[in-house]
């Protein structure tokens, strides 16, 4: 996929993210940004190619797209799950607890 357009974000507290918008195989620039690292940031230039992976002719992702949504999804996973474990233990120990107060 060629590189049509390279931009920086930062945020008052949180650090530089670096996009780059792309050109899909039909031709028509892609609607979405895509999150790359510094490193890329600075070897990359437009009009260069940017590997990632394509789901048909309209979508396109940079493996940073594909880790960081697999950390938060991950993440989000397993506090969920501790959560719902602690009030599994929780509703446990309160059934023990009722049962010897009868």
């Amino acid at each position: 996929m060629t590189v049509t357009e390279k931009t920086g974000a930062k945020g008052l507290f949180t650090i530089p993210s670096y996009y780059v918008r792309i050109e899909l195989p039909n031709g028509e620039d892609s609607e979405y940004l895509n999150r790359i690292s510094k490193k890329q940031m600075l070897e990359l230039e437009r009009g260069d190619s940017l590997s990632g992976y394509s789901e048909g002719r309209s979508n396109f992702s940079t493996i940073y797209d594909i880790v960081a949504d697999s950390i938060f999804y991950l993440a989000s996973i397993l506090i969920l799950g501790f959560m719902a474990f602690c009030c599994l233990i929780a509703s446990v120990l309160s059934i023990l607890a009722l049962d010897r107060l009868e």
